[in-house]
């Protein structure tokens, strides 16, 4: 027979009462879910195909695809022209994410092999999980189901305040935006807006902005986002943000307040595993880790993969968490720490490094190696303009352990660093 389940984005025949039981429950379909339902459902020839059911109630393919990565790629691409055009980038990037219709990869997904269902998932057991009043019987549960925005929290803020994801979706283009946070999304963001003529400002508490990177590339970054016209304010605290009759005002503790017309919270994201019923395995969502194999809580066919692991918190660090999970569930041995871990922010000219800092490294058994682009003949006879990049390799084995820069290119000259951290290249 043919049924049409609640919540189902596809019938499939369902004989027996048994049709509902599945070898592997994926919760939640972003990069890293996505991935690892459609290799085990396709299998492959060390691995046979696994029957896949997977819960999405949002956008399949999550974030990246329509209001993350390729918007904003398509942004920072647009705004580089001698007079960018904020209604021509807008339909560009909307085109690009088609729309924020994820009819494509929910398709891919079921061509698969994988079952999907448009729902919500509960964990209500070891071995069970249930959406829209329907149970499923399953061998294992790999939670996927990504991170929120942090929120405010201390100080008086009202409604409205945009996310990243408002920032990437909006046809608006404010007169003047506060971004609360200097990270990656901030400094992406921030070239975004400026270049495209609005008012920018960036309020964030630490004294440096881009923490994961070598103090002399924060700085660069600094004066980069300086230049295009950005206000940057660093140890700043925020004191309240209110409403006002054209937009907002923001309060900095020791400074003028801010009037702006928009506010974009870009403060970092969070584990979105309240609500997922952890509690039927006797976990506790706000303290439960992954461990090396990838396992939730460190429960035998539990897994979790993404955002939600709180490590490499990237759509390529996604990936590689599902590659990891899908050889552990075939009996394999892999960590998913083992992987060494790029990161960019794409402004131009790009941040990129890899490796820890060298703050977070035991420096006393570092050779450190810092130059500048005026320093190699590359970026001179291409015009490549200023560049920095800072390496440190051990000092016993010449192994290079870490790095970060900045400059043209760096996007893809820290993939070469990369290449020879994997390899132990001295």
């Amino acid at each position: 027979m043919l049924f049409a389940l609640p919540g189902f984005g596809y019938r499939f025949a369902m004989a027996t009462k048994d049709q509902l039981s599945f070898d592997v429950a994926v919760i939640g379909a972003g990069s890293g879910g996505e991935m690892a339902a459609t290799l085990l459902a396709k299998g492959s020839p060390a691995r046979p195909p696994m029957s896949v059911v997977v819960f999405e109630p949002n956008l399949v393919g999550g974030e990246c695809p329509f209001v993350a990565c390729i918007p904003s790629k398509v942004l920072l691409a647009l705004a580089q022209a001698p007079n960018p055009d904020w209604a021509a980038a807008i339909a560009r990037r909307d085109k690009v994410t088609h729309g924020r219709d994820d009819a494509s990869h929910a398709k891919e997904l079921q061509d698969s092999g994988a079952t999907l269902v448009r729902a919500q998932a509960t964990i209500t057991g070891p071995h069970q999980v249930s959406a829209h009043g329907v149970d499923y019987q399953v061998e294992h549960i790999i939670v996927a189901t990504g991170s929120a925005p942090k929120h405010l929290r201390d100080i008086e803020f009202p409604d409205g305040l945009w996310t990243s994801s408002d920032a990437m979706s909006t046809t608006e283009l404010p007169h003047s935006l506060v971004i609360v946070g200097g990270g990656p999304i901030g400094c992406e963001l921030s070239e975004v807006y400026t270049r495209f003529g609005t008012t920018v400002t960036i309020v964030e508490m630490d004294d440096i902005l881009l923490k994961d990177v070598e103090p002399e590339i924060s700085r660069a970054m600094e004066v980069h986002l300086e230049g295009l016209g950005v206000t940057v304010l660093l140890s700043a605290e925020l004191a309240a943000i209110s409403g006002s009759d054209e937009g907002y005002i923001v309060e900095v503790v020791g400074r003028e307040p801010i009037a702006c017309a928009r506010v974009l919270v870009a403060i970092g994201k969070t584990p979105r595993l309240g609500g997922i019923g952890l509690e039927a395995l006797g976990l506790d969502p706000k303290e439960v880790k992954v461990d090396d194999a990838g396992r939730l809580g460190g429960i035998d066919r539990l897994w979790a993969v993404g955002d939600v692991t709180s490590l490499a918190p990237y759509t390529h660090g996604a990936n590689s968490q599902a590659l990891v999970v899908v050889d552990n569930i075939a009996g394999g041995k892999r960590s998913i720490h083992a992987a060494v871990m790029p990161r960019c922010v794409y402004t131009h000219p790009p941040v990129a490094a890899v490796g820890p800092t060298l703050m977070a490294a035991n420096t006393s058994a570092l050779a450190v190696v810092r130059v500048s682009y005026g320093d190699i003949a590359r970026p001179t006879t291409d015009d490549l303009g200023d560049g920095l990049l800072t390496v440190f390799a051990d000092r016993e084995t010449g192994a290079v352990v870490g790095a970060s820069g900045i400059g043209r290119s760096m996007d893809e000259i820290i993939s070469q660093i990369t290449f020879a951290i994997e390899t132990k290249w001295p």
